[in-house]
Order: C-alpha cells, then sequence, then structure tokens
C-alpha cells in the first residue's frame, strides 16, 4: 500500500510532497448514491484516505450539480487541486461527468492517465463591514476603515443592479467601459451562459481565458449623436483594476443604492448613504486569480 501511495506523488506535482488524500463533497440533493461505493472501493483500491464532507490534497471529488460544485470551488483552500464533478444535481448547466463514466475516469486519474481543464474565476474586493439585515432579508454593509477590504471569489458571475430612480455612470477603463445604465455583469467562461445570457451577453466556450462585461439597460442620450450604447463583450482582466460607478443624481427611494448578487448567493445591499452621508461614488476591485482546474472524463 505505501508503494501504491508513493507511486501517485511524481505524476501530480500540486501535491508537492504532501501525503495524498482526495476529498469528497456529496449533495444531500443528489441521487447518486450508488456511485458511493465506487468511489470508496477505488480510493481503498489505491490506498488512499477518503475525506467526506472535506478537501483533498490529491483530488476533490463533488457529487451534485451546479450549486455544490460552486460552493466547494469558492471554499476550496488549494485551486491546484482538480475537481471531479460528477453530474448529480438538480441544475446541471456546467461541463460535469456523467454518472457512467465515473468509475473509467477516476480509475485513469490514479493511474496517471488524465487531462486537465481549465476554468477562470475572478475575485472582487469589498471594503466593507456587515452592518446586518435589512427588512428584506438584505446582508447590509457599511465601510471599514481605509485598506481593509474583504475579498470574494466569484465562479460564474457577479450582478450588480442599481435601486433607485436614475441611472448610474458605470466605468472600466482598462477595459474600455463608459456609460450609463442600471448595472452590470462580469461573468467567467463558465458563467457567461447562465444569467448572462438573459441580458443578451456574449456566451463564450467554457476553457476560453476571457470574461465577458454585460451592461444592464444601458442607454445614451438623444441630444448626443455621437455616444454609443454600451454592449456586452470580452475582456482580458488585470492582475488587479476597478469598477467604478457614479451616482448621477440625488434619489429620493426609501431604500437606494447597489445590490450585488455573487453566484447567486443572498444579496449584499450597499447603501448610498452611510452614516447620514450620501454617496457619490464607489469603486469596486476586481483580481484575476489563478484558474481552477477539472477533470476531462473519458471518451
Amino acid at each position: 500500500m505505501l508503494n501504491k501511495i508513493i507511486s501517485l506523488i511524481d505524476p501530480f506535482p500540486w501535491l508537492a510532497g504532501k501525503a495524498p488524500t482526495i476529498g469528497l463533497i456529496f449533495s444531500s440533493h443528489s441521487r447518486l448514491n450508488n456511485i458511493l461505493p465506487v468511489i470508496d472501493n477505488m480510493a481503498r483500491d489505491f490506498g488512499i484516505p477518503l475525506i467526506r464532507n472535506g478537501f483533498g490534497s490529491l483530488l476533490q471529488i463533488v457529487i451534485g450539480g451546479d450549486g455544490t460544485n460552486i460552493a466547494t470551488v469558492r471554499q476550496m483552500p488549494d485551486l491546484q487541486v482538480p475537481v471531479f464533478g460528477i453530474k448529480g444535481g438538480t441544475y446541471n448547466a456546467a461541463p460535469l461527468i456523467e454518472a457512467d463514466k465515473v468509475s473509467a475516469t477516476l480509475k485513469n486519474f490514479l493511474a496517471n492517465k488524465y487531462s486537465l481543464a481549465q476554468r477562470n474565476l475572478f475575485s472582487i474586493g469589498l471594503p466593507l463591514r456587515t452592518i446586518g439585515h435589512d427588512r428584506y432579508g438584505d446582508l447590509i454593509l457599511g465601510y471599514r476603515s481605509r485598506g481593509q477590504e474583504t475579498r470574494l471569489r466569484v465562479i460564474n458571475e457577479v450582478v450588480l443592479n442599481y435601486i433607485g430612480d436614475s441611472p448610474l455612470r458605470i466605468e472600466m477603463p482598462e477595459a474600455g467601459f463608459n456609460f450609463r445604465g442600471n448595472g452590470f455583469l462580469l461573468c467567467t467562461a463558465l458563467g457567461s451562459t447562465a444569467e448572462n445570457f438573459s441580458y443578451q451577453g456574449l456566451e463564450i466556450p467554457y476553457d476560453h481565458s476571457g470574461y465577458v462585461f454585460t451592461p444592464i439597460a444601458p442607454y445614451r442620450r438623444l441630444d448626443a449623436p455621437t455616444e454609443r450604447e454600451a454592449v456586452s463583450g470580452v475582456i482580458e482582466l488585470g492582475s488587479k483594476q476597478y469598477i467604478e460607478i457614479s451616482y448621477l443624481r440625488q434619489s429620493f427611494y426609501v431604500k437606494h443604492g447597489l445590490k450585488l448578487h455573487i453566484d447567486n448567493r443572498s444579496p449584499i445591499f450597499i447603501p448610498r448613504s452611510i452614516h447620514g452621508k450620501e454617496l457619490t461614488r464607489v469603486k469596486i476591485p476586481v483580481y484575476k486569480e489563478e484558474p481552477w482546474r477539472t477533470i476531462r472524463p473519458v471518451n
């Protein structure tokens, strides 16, 4: 058994001297209970510990749909560890492995006969702290001291909408976006097929290295004939850049501000008025992250 474990270390460079383990996350909604004995037996045959409801150093197996896979990748401590996503959820738009290919694909991986696919992602920084929840159930944030921020990993998309009675000025200078509208979507290649598509955003292949920026309800002034309406486009992210949001005029809504949705999690509400002071501008930093990786199924 020890020889089998040692023989696994060289073909998998992300182990970096760590003992190989396999993590397993299983969705409570999945009906693929018959897959678990296959995984148990194969891990036992190769002498590799299987960590249920945890993260592995050699491989991360996820049984479920899009939501389970996204939640797992968001929390993984090491994105170099490839994800073995098995289709078994209520919604399976992501490229996951079919149940009938699990055994052969897993056996090939453990025998060092595998191929990896890269999936891009990014993170956003919020210089905010939690205040509480409002009567609508939204998380309310207030500003922290200068220089402090919380970075949130984004696997699919971040969606920003404005709650108010006037449009926003939204700028992403490095990507060439400068428009007025009600918000935007910034998507990974995987996320370009989801909510982005309903806003007439561009769809790109899962393994594309770019990102999609899609304006929400952009418009141009009729008295400015040279102004062009912003449209969805594929962009490249630098290591760090900003999305700048400016309020064009005072709002009279009782609840007004910015609402952020990240990978369809509970919305985050950033009020326009903080400690009695009405904001005129918000800058959201965007960071390019190293891609995460998935196992390609056998043909």
